[in-house]
C-alpha cells in the first residue's frame, strides 16, 4: 500500500484517513522515499489532530499551523471523540489512530532498515536513546522556545533546516508540541527543494512515551476516550484551561460541521 491508497475521511476541513489501525499507514510511510508521489495538492507531513487542536485550527489561532495540518499527506484521528462523532457526520471513522502509536510501529522499523531520520528532541535523555536506536546525529535537542522570540525560533529552524540538507533524512520526526512542531516543519518545507524534502511528523510528546519518560493512559482508558483525563491527572494545572475551558468549543464545531453534512 502507498500513501495514494489510504483511505480518506472529509472531515472538519481535513481529509482524516480511515484505518483500523496505524499499521497499514506505517507501511505506507516506510514504503514512501523524498520524491514519490503525494496526493495532489498535498506536502510530505504527518499530523495527528486531536480535539484541542481540532479546536485551535477552528479559532485560527496559528495560520501557520492551520496551513500546514490542511497541507498534510497523512492525517491521523488522535481524538476518539472524532471517532465517535465520525457517523453522525456522514464520513465514519474505523478507529483512532494515534501519533505515539504510529512512533511506536514505525521507528523501529525505519531503525530496522537502517533508514536515516532526525528527531527534534525535547530533551537529553530522549536525544540519547534516540541516537542508540538510529545512530550518531539522528537527534536534535530544541532549546526552549516561543513563538515570540521570533528572533530565536527562526534561528533554531534554520538549525533543523541546515541538518535536513546535510544529513538528508527520509524522515523528520518534530516533537515539540503545537503549533511550534508545526511551524518548525512550514521552515523546513519552504528551505527544501520538494524533491529531497522527507516526510515531516507532528508528534507531540510520542517520544517521551515511546521509551516510557511520560506515562501513557492504560489501555481501557484509551478505548473509553479517557486518555485527556489521564492526562489532565499527572498535570492538573497546566490543562485545566485546555480540558474544561478550550475544548468545549468542539461541541460547537461538531453542531456546524452536522449542520454542513446534512
Amino acid at each position: 500500500m502507498t500513501l495514494l491508497d489510504l483511505p480518506r475521511r472529509r472531515l472538519f476541513g481535513l481529509d482524516l484517513v480511515d484505518a483500523a489501525s496505524v499499521r497499514p499507514v506505517a507501511d505506507a510511510l516506510l514504503a514512501w522515499s523524498p520524491g514519490d508521489p503525494l496526493p495532489p495538492g498535498a506536502a510530505p507531513v504527518v499530523v495527528t489532530p486531536n480535539v484541542d487542536q481540532l479546536v485551535h485550527l477552528d479559532r485560527g489561532t496559528d495560520p501557520v499551523a492551520a496551513s500546514v495540518a490542511r497541507r498534510a499527506a497523512v492525517v491521523l484521528p488522535d481524538g476518539q471523540p472524532i471517532v465517535w462523532a465520525s457517523p453522525a457526520l456522514g464520513a465514519p471513522l474505523s478507529a483512532r489512530l494515534p501519533g505515539s502509536t504510529l512512533v511506536t510501529e514505525l521507528f523501529p522499523r525505519l531503525c530496522a532498515d537502517g533508514r536515516s531520520v532526525l528527531v527534534v528532541a525535547t530533551s537529553e535523555e530522549v536525544a540519547r536513546r534516540v541516537e542508540a536506536d538510529a545512530g550518531a546525529g539522528a537527534a536534535v535537542v530544541a532549546p526552549r522556545l516561543s513563538l515570540d522570540d521570533r528572533a530565536g525560533f527562526d534561528a533554531f529552524v534554520a538549525q533543523v533546516v541546515e541538518l535536513v540538507a546535510s544529513r538528508r533524512p527520509e524522515h523528520v520526526f518534530v516533537t515539540l508540541g503545537f503549533p511550534k512542531q508545526c511551524n518548525i516543519i512550514d521552515g523546513v518545507l519552504r528551505a527544501t527543494p520538494p524533491e529531497r524534502t522527507p516526510m515531516l511528523h507532528a508528534v507531540g510528546a510520542s517520544f517521551d512515551m515511546h521509551y516510557g519518560l511520560v506515562r501513557r493512559a492504560p489501555e481501557w482508558m484509551q478505548r473509553y476516550g479517557l486518555e485527556w483525563f489521564f492526562r489532565f491527572l499527572q498535570e492538573p494545572r497546566r490543562l485545566f484551561r485546555r480540558y474544561f475551558v478550550d475544548d468545549p468549543a468542539f461541541l460547537r464545531i461538531l453542531w456546524r460541521e452536522r449542520r454542513a453534512h446534512r
